[in-house]
């Protein structure tokens, strides 16, 4: 009822009612076949108000609102289409009606309250906001237009409304104690279904656990098939039962901070349609979140996305809708986000950095581009390109023109840099030549980011080409916790040298390095200007120079943490599937997990059916929640769902019971509500219905 009053624009809903359609009691064997559309009409309305009107209908369809503008007939009518089965209501407002707007909001972090921002209301609504603390929080305060109010569980309710209003809500950080335990107890009064603490076993009556004071509990609530959650009760201490609002089929204690007591009833009933929320990721470079795919999560529920960094990468930013998340996040190699308390759709981006590799002055980067003119080729190549030189320090390279080229100029800016051609230097070891020679320059003392450009031309007719040079080539192998440069391969004349910078990330230090498999971390240069040392003595910063090159050589570092190394995360796939159709699990596929963390599936069924049971890891459990979490997770699992037809709830006509009116407003009267006239109520099934039996039990869907 609260969420398409909601979606209704500030129209008041015709007589406080909402009409749920549902397929429950159709026989499985004679199900429908929907052709996109099905017809609904909610008949016998008051002709003397609403004959000729233009009334709203607002629907909870496939798990979004919709609303659709339709003309009362003059018999009392209200004829629509819908593309699926769900709940429905009629809001009319007559022209010059007044409404009021409540705005909702949250000041800081920590939560989050249903609804969010500015809802229209009819005068004289009494709309219900639910307040929905983070893992780890409690309410600090609330305000209604700046006066404190107090909230009844966990929730508020307008009194009738006559003006515009402003809702605040603040929330606090509950301090963790991990010595003190309280004890969390869930409870089943008068039977008709089950209940399940933290993702523990079901319980038939009751069910406790021991929680560390500010840690969060989850009560999970399963109704038997054919009944719904009546109500629910927290107590807290030795306080009293106070009812609370349960947007889903569990309740978070979001932070537990004494013995706790969660009582549920049910009744029977038709479970009502889901309203559920999109959260998108957007896709990343140099890094993931998995699921990479859109997960559909149920108003107020939790979903999961573990944020990883490529190699060499760490996180840098989470953000939520645009908006910072997650700074703790920062220089991690991978974390897991939780977004809790979801009630919009919403989007997760992250970006991601190169480890940081300096703790003083920056290094000077250094990139060499050789020049092009269009149409023709480059004429040659450079080597190293590119190089992240300590400050102070004259980084050399060379210049290789191919065959039948020569170097014309190489710049920085407009100087022109003095280069030296290489002399002939045969070697037997070389497995590589330059045909058409080579050049050799330093820039001294580099202080700043430079880009040297180089151009080569074709020789004159005539010009002598200098002699071929023989080259070698050395290979540095990048490695976790610091970076060398230059990385990869540099092709080095014989006899020829190449200075290598190495760099540790914050918190590392260079603890060996190996050149042709011989140990060489005594050569590394550490002086004012070529390096640092950290206080025990390590070194941070440094460079070596390898110096008579006559062979190709790998250079190999290796780093290692100044403190006791912290263990990467451990992550786990889950693969999570539906076997057998009727319904979709969210999310799908495969799902990475961190260990440690919980991970949430949640169960959509299509129109007359339900979860009929799980496969855990290959067990099959009887289970009719439309979620399963897994706490603490220490390992990879495997998740599929079965859906089942809903059996009839009773003796009556399959076909009677195809069509529910469900009275949701404030006081019954039963005069009020009309059943609903579905296009399949007789035999002759309408508006593009049709059955269809067969010999053994067949579902077609549209």
């Amino acid at each position: 009822y609260d969420i398409l009053q909601g979606a209704a624009a500030g129209k008041p809903l015709v007589s406080g009612a909402v009409y749920q359609a549902d397929l429950t009691g159709v026989p499985t064997g004679d199900l429908p076949f929907l052709d996109k559309q099905v017809s609904v009409a909610i008949s016998s309305l008051d002709t003397a108000v609403y004959a000729g009107k233009t009334v709203t209908v607002v629907g909870l369809v496939n798990g979004k609102t919709t609303t659709q503008e339709v003309v009362v007939s003059a018999e009392g009518t209200a004829t629509f289409n819908t593309p699926a089965l769900g709940a429905f209501a009629l809001a009319y407002a007559d022209p010059g009606a007044k409404t009021y707007t409540v705005t909702s909001s949250v000041t800081g972090e920590g939560g989050t309250v249903s609804p969010l921002g500015a809802k229209p209301y009819p005068d004289g609504a009494t709309p219900t906001y639910t307040v929905l603390p983070n893992a780890g929080y409690e309410v600090a305060g609330v305000t209604l237009d700046g006066t404190a109010v107090t909230l009844t569980g966990n929730s508020y309710t307008f009194p009738a409304l006559a003006a515009d209003h402003a809702f605040a809500v603040a929330f606090a950080k509950v301090t963790p104690d991990p010595a003190t335990l309280f004890k969390v107890e869930a409870k089943v009064t008068g039977g008709n279904g089950q209940v399940k603490v933290s993702g523990g076993a079901l319980g038939v009556t009751s069910l406790n656990a021991k929680v560390e004071k500010g840690s969060k509990s989850t009560v999970q609530f399963v109704p038997d098939t054919g009944f719904v959650i009546d109500a629910v009760t927290v107590k807290v201490a030795a306080g009293a039962a106070t009812p609370v609002v349960v947007l889903s089929d569990r309740y978070d204690i979001a932070a537990v901070v004494d013995n706790t007591t969660v009582e549920v009833t049910y009744k029977k009933g038709i479970t009502p349609p889901v309203i559920t929320h999109a959260i998108t990721p957007s896709p990343c470079t140099n890094g993931s979140i998995s699921p990479a795919s859109v997960q559909t999560v149920p108003h107020a529920g939790t979903a999961s996305f573990v944020v990883q960094a490529d190699s060499q990468y760490v996180i840098d930013t989470i953000t939520v809708d645009g908006m910072p998340a997650a700074a703790q996040a920062t220089d991690k190699a991978a974390f897991t986000y939780e977004l809790e308390n979801v009630v919009s759709d919403r989007t997760i981006a992250a970006t991601f950095k190169l480890k940081e590799a300096d703790p003083d002055k920056p290094l000077v980067d250094v990139e060499v581009k050789v020049k092009v003119v269009v149409g023709e080729v480059a004429g040659g190549r450079v080597s190293p390109s590119s190089v992240a030189a300590v400050y102070g320090t004259s980084p050399k390279f060379y210049i290789y023109p191919d065959e039948g080229y020569t170097l014309e100029w190489a710049k920085v800016g407009s100087t022109t840099l003095d280069t030296h051609p290489l002399a002939a230097n045969g070697s037997l070891r070389a497995r590589a030549e330059a045909k058409g020679g080579g050049y050799w320059f330093t820039l001294d003392y580099v202080t700043e980011n430079l880009v040297v450009d180089v151009k080569f031309r074709k020789l004159n007719p005539g010009e002598k080409p200098l002699d071929p040079i023989n080259l070698h080539t050395v290979t540095a192998h990048e490695a976790e916790g610091g970076i060398i440069s230059p990385k990869d391969a540099t092709l080095v004349p014989n006899n020829g040298e190449v200075a290598y910078t190495l760099q540790a990330n914050k918190g590392y230090h260079l603890q060996s390095l190996m050149v042709g498999g011989q140990e060489k971390i005594g050569e590394v240069q550490k002086g004012s200007t070529a390096g640092s040392l950290n206080a025990k003595g390590q070194i941070i910063r440094g460079v070596y120079k390898l110096t008579g090159v006559t062979g190709d050589v790998d250079v190999v570092p290796v780093f290692a943490t100044d403190e006791e190394p912290v263990p990467p995360p451990v992550l786990f796939t889950f693969t999570s599937s539906v076997t057998g159709g009727y319904g979709k699990i969210s999310p799908e596929g495969n799902v990475t997990v961190e260990q440690g963390k919980s991970q949430v599936f949640y169960f959509y069924p299509d129109a007359g059916y339900a979860v009929a049971s799980i496969v855990i890891d290959g067990v099959k459990l009887p289970y009719t929640a439309t979620s399963y979490e897994f706490s603490n997770v220490q390992g990879a699992h495997t998740v599929e769902v079965v859906f089942g037809p809903i059996a009839p709830p009773g003796p009556n006509s399959p076909i009677d019971k195809a069509v529910h009116a469900l009275n949701t407003a404030v006081g019954d009267n039963p005069g009020v509500f009309l059943l609903l006239a579905l296009a399949l109520a007789s035999a002759a099934v309408c508006v593009a219905v049709a059955t269809r039996r067969r010999p053994t039990r067949t579902r077609h869907a549209s």
